[in-house]
């Protein structure tokens, strides 16, 4: 899977990981799950990732992670992302083959402007329910009344409410 990076969590990698070209990766191996974009994104002074997948506009939130834990990001998506799965009910068996398929996630810095506007939604709509919240999502488990999370990705991903507005900055 590849991750295009913007210049703010790009800068975030090991210079090894920010500058491993998607060459690695085959057309073919890329098509099969598709490209994801990620962004750094501050919330309470606590640096967050957003994870948000081309085709799907399907969007991962990673708050609070550390400077050494940049360094194991591809790790940390895979398992996010496999989590949220689990927990929408996709059968154990197909969780399974996914982690197969996902392999290892290769960066670069190739952005696309329209998943990026998408990314600044999500970011803005994290942001309003996050001052709403006054900052609890940060410091317990995840919440019900994250505006996300209702989405399911089994129903063709793309049922997010995104209506709100706030002031995080995607770029």
């Amino acid at each position: 899977m590849l991750l295009h990076c913007t210049k703010r969590l790009a800068a975030k990698l090991p210079q090894d990981q920010a500058s491993n070209a998607s060459t690695v990766v085959s057309p073919d191996e890329r098509m099969q799950l598709g490209d994801w974009h990620g962004h750094l994104l501050l919330l309470d002074r606590r640096q967050c990732v957003m994870f948000c997948h081309d085709c799907t506009r399907y969007v991962l939130f990673l708050p609070g992670l550390r400077a050494a834990q940049f360094a194991d990001l591809g790790r940390w998506h895979q398992e996010l992302f496999l989590a949220t799965l689990a927990v929408q009910g996709l059968p154990s068996s197909h969780l399974a083959r996914l982690e197969l398929l996902m392999g290892p996630l290769q960066f670069d810095c190739q952005t696309d402007r329209s998943v990026l506007g998408s990314l600044r939604v999500a970011a803005d709509d994290l942001s309003v329910w996050f001052l709403a919240s006054r900052g609890q999502c940060l410091g317990s488990g995840p919440s019900r009344d994250f505006p996300y999370a209702e989405s399911t990705p089994l129903q063709g991903w793309k049922g997010l409410d995104l209506a709100g507005r706030g002031n995080a900055e995607v770029g």
